[in-house]
């Protein structure tokens, strides 16, 4: 296996399975957890145009740095299948070029080219016209298919950089969510989704510890709510109506009391919840 210093080549790059789901989920959630926001807030109060304008526009950058991130991997791609004399894809190469498309102006290397005068140059994007781009490096410009891109960051994304010398990922990376009565279902189908390990704790709006569910890989594995287990402590959060939940990084269980799937876990709570409702369950 390929060494450089004390790592192996495929672990120069810190982002494996796990920090790269983690990093997305905890994107996802902070979207979906603006919306909830706004629903909440617009009950009440007529939001400003100006607030508005303000969510839009930070939304269009985001899809414009995640552009960039996508595309600088799938360059990267290309660049490592070349080394391993592997054709590179061609489909990816149009997605690419459109993910790029509003980066123009922005400085950038290319991982390949047989010009002297651009190995390792700083260049800047020009434009794009179709899978190729134009870069601009003095006076000169040129073309190149835009699978060879890398975008840098920019002098104030670097500064962000800058602030910590050893950036990393963290161990543990937490979200919340505030749940109204009957989105505890979706919530919980929606932590089986995300492959996560570890544990969400939910609590009452006032702060009362309400519950716990323990998530592995794509399926619940454990509950506990006022000291039941498995489907009965699911189905007594169930009725605890409004809550709100923590979820933390790579939490295991004591024990393992669910094997049911998700859907028919949800099924069977949700239908227990109903009885203790309605008086029938003892």
């Amino acid at each position: 296996m390929s060494e450089i210093g004390d790592k192996t080549l495929a672990g120069s790059w810190p982002f494996g399975a796990t920090e790269k789901r983690q990093l997305a989920v905890k994107f996802k959630v902070s979207l979906l957890q603006c919306l909830r926001d706004y629903e909440q807030y617009s009950i009440t109060t007529t939001p400003s145009l100006e607030d508005l304008i303000s969510l839009a526009n930070r939304f269009e950058e985001a899809c414009r740095i995640l552009d960039e991130c996508s595309g600088n991997c799938e360059t990267l791609a290309a660049t490592f299948r070349n080394y391993a004399g592997i054709s590179p894809h061609a489909e990816p190469r149009a997605a690419e070029a459109a993910r790029f498309a509003r980066s123009s102006g922005k400085e950038v290397i290319l991982t390949r080219t047989t010009i002297e005068e651009l190995k390792g140059a700083d260049v800047s994007l020009a434009q794009i016209e179709g899978g190729n781009a134009i870069v601009c490096h003095g006076d000169d410009y040129w073309g190149t298919p835009v699978d060879r891109l890398i975008i840098l960051a920019d002098e104030e994304e670097q500064a962000l950089v800058d602030e910590d010398e050893t950036p990393s990922v963290p161990d543990e990376v937490a979200f919340f969510l505030r749940l109204k009565e009957d989105e505890l279902g979706n919530a919980l189908q929606f932590m089986a989704l995300t492959g996560r390990v570890g544990q969400m704790e939910f609590r009452s709006p006032d702060g009362e510890k309400a519950g716990s569910v323990f998530v592995e890989h794509g399926r619940i594995v454990h509950a506990e709510c006022d000291g039941h287990e498995a489907v009965k402590a699911l189905a007594t959060l169930f009725n605890k109506g409004a809550l709100e939940g923590c979820f933390t990084d790579g939490a295991i269980p004591a024990k393992k009391t669910i094997t049911l799937k998700t859907d028919q876990l949800l099924i069977e709570a949700a239908v227990m919840a109903d009885e203790v409702r309605s008086g029938r369950s003892t």
